[in-house]
């Protein structure tokens, strides 16, 4: 029963407050739990004692990502790999991080440092292969947004006034006038 474990973990460290094994394992446990505010609060508090911890990190990034604040989970993978970029992982979650804030060069670039790592990891070439697709896009969308930019505007049709519409109704030779002949 983790609900239980968590008493007896918060038992520990009340008891040895500096003892980063109790702090670990309650922030685990957290984590478990799904209830990502504890466990982020107390992976950064074992993060005072491994300041250069990327597993630990890591496990804050992911705990920022599972509530959704996006922005600090990809701080906290930029923290990461800063310290250890090596971590296919930690470049694999910060790829789609990036992804889904709509930064796709980033994404791309982390996305291929996780295939140069490991060219058999079908996940980042897909992650490549869809931040690839929305550069394009982008890049068209970039292209259509100068011709439309530089094009002189068209005038628009204006509808006839209401006038004019009443008096062709009632006379149905003046619309006949306007009809494409039969060949």
């Amino acid at each position: 029963d983790l609900n239980a474990a968590v008493v007896h973990f918060e038992e520990a460290v009340s008891f040895q407050p500096n003892e980063p094994a109790f702090i670990e394992n309650l922030a685990l446990t957290y984590y478990q739990l799904e209830l990502w505010d504890q466990a982020e609060t107390w992976y950064k508090k074992l993060l005072e004692f491994y300041p250069d911890n990327v597993d630990v990190i890591d496990m804050i990034a992911l705990s920022a990502f599972r509530k959704n604040n996006l922005e600090d989970a990809a701080m906290w993978y930029e923290k990461s790999i800063s310290i250890d970029n090596t971590s296919e992982e930690a470049h694999y979650n910060y790829a789609y991080i990036k992804s889904q804030t709509g930064d796709y060069s980033k994404a791309l670039e982390h996305y291929l440092v996780v295939v140069k790592m490991d060219p058999e990891n079908p996940r980042a070439h897909l992650g490549a292969a869809y931040m690839l697709a929305e550069l394009a896009k982008k890049k068209e969308a970039k292209a259509a947004a100068i011709v439309a930019a530089n094009t002189p505007e068209v005038e628009e049709v204006e509808a006839p006034a209401e006038e004019e519409a009443e008096a062709t109704a009632e006379a149905p030779e003046a619309a006949a006038d306007e009809t494409p002949a039969a060949e």
